[in-house]
């Protein structure tokens, strides 16, 4: 029976470890390859869905439409060829579920969804030909030719799918022919890294039969640190505020508090994973109903793991923002003294275990 699982972090937060323990399972099927973003990412389909079914404004739901036929696939484990192949055939079976979407559709000049520099210089253009064209008319020039031209440039097809009461069931059919694309097999437990959002897993479980989330936390001083000292280079210090620790506190809590939870939802500290590892794995394999822990100990280590934590202790001049992270987020660090050590192997990597295979 289909189980789809979607382990989801907080850029760095761990979610990978989860993802390289269920590789040991017998029963998991683990898509690793890329992240999987098309449910919850901007311009997504539950944002498609808000817009065509939520909103009231219909040409607010064109530009959805727009905007979403345009979304790129990403996966950064494969080949140019491979994703530009991907892209290929995702853009057909988009194309195909919106035109299951349609009730209507004709040819306007609609504004344009998508990058907001290209809606811009859309704009300028567009607003020079029509000064040529008043220009042209008061000249008495025949102008039937540029107003022609003038369409073929800005007119684009306009769509009406407003509130098409078929959206979820035509929705779960596109995310099945996405899973067909990507050679998933959803007769297994399917493990797809960043397929929910990590806040409200639960926001788009509607799209998919029998999912399940885990959403993978960390303390809050070795996340600030990792980010700070090692992800830098990757942009990711620009998505989170590490600049001023206290911005960065405030946006911890506010992420946390509004995580949503329910039986579907399992949350898993990274820490409890490395040193709590017996009991955590069992929380793990007893949420997602599976028992065959036949690669036990060989894609993830907690030993190696150990590295990337407790970097409070291991940075000199560190020590005044951890005091202040620990008064401001106390309830959220993670309680290392009351576990013992683990010794630790290796160094310190970034995103994947060392001994992850293909």
């Amino acid at each position: 029976m289909q189980k789809i699982v979607g382990v989801c972090g907080f850029h760095s937060t761990g979610s990978s470890a989860v993802v390289d323990l269920l590789h040991e399972f017998e029963e998991t099927q683990v898509i690793d390859d890329f992240e999987l973003t098309i449910l919850h990412r901007t311009d997504g389909l539950a944002d498609l869905d808000y817009y065509l079914n939520s909103n009231r404004n219909h040409m607010v739901g064109v530009g959805a439409i727009s905007r979403f036929k345009g979304l790129k696939f990403n996966a950064y484990h494969l080949s140019k060829a491979r994703r530009k192949e991907l892209n290929k055939k995702i853009s057909n079976i988009t194309n195909n579920f919106i035109e299951n979407l349609v009730q209507l559709k004709w040819t306007g000049s609609a504004g344009r969804g998508g990058n907001p520099i290209k809606r811009k210089i859309y704009a300028i253009v567009k607003s020079i030909y029509r000064k040529m064209i008043r220009r042209l008319y008061k000249r008495n020039i025949k102008i039937n030719w540029f107003v022609e031209l003038y369409y073929k440039i800005f007119s684009n097809e306009i769509v009406m799918a407003k509130m098409p009461e078929n959206f979820l069931f035509h929705a779960k059919n596109y995310v099945r022919d996405v899973f067909k694309i990507m050679g998933i097999d959803t007769n297994k437990v399917t493990v797809i890294n960043q397929f929910f959002d990590a806040c409200d897993p639960s926001v788009c479980f509607k799209y998919v039969d029998n999912s399940k989330a885990i959403v993978v936390i960390r303390d809050p001083r070795d996340h600030y640190l990792f980010i700070n000292n090692y992800l830098k280079h990757a942009g990711i210090d620009r998505k989170i505020p590490t600049n001023n620790i206290y911005d960065y506190a405030k946006y911890y809590r506010l992420l946390h508090e509004s995580l949503n939870s329910n039986e579907n939802i399992l949350t898993v500290n990274f820490e409890s994973l490395i040193y709590d590892y017996e009991n955590c794995v069992k929380q793990i394999a007893d949420f997602l109903e599976i028992k065959n822990h036949v690669r036990k100990g060989e894609i993830f280590s907690p030993a190696m793991s150990r590295n990337n934590t407790q970097l409070f202790k291991k940075y000199p001049g560190v020590e005044e923002d951890m005091k202040k992270l620990e008064l401001e987020l106390a309830e959220f660090l993670f309680p290392f003294e009351d576990f013992p050590d683990v010794e630790a192997q290796g160094g310190m990597f970034m995103n994947r275990s060392p001994l992850h295979k293909k």
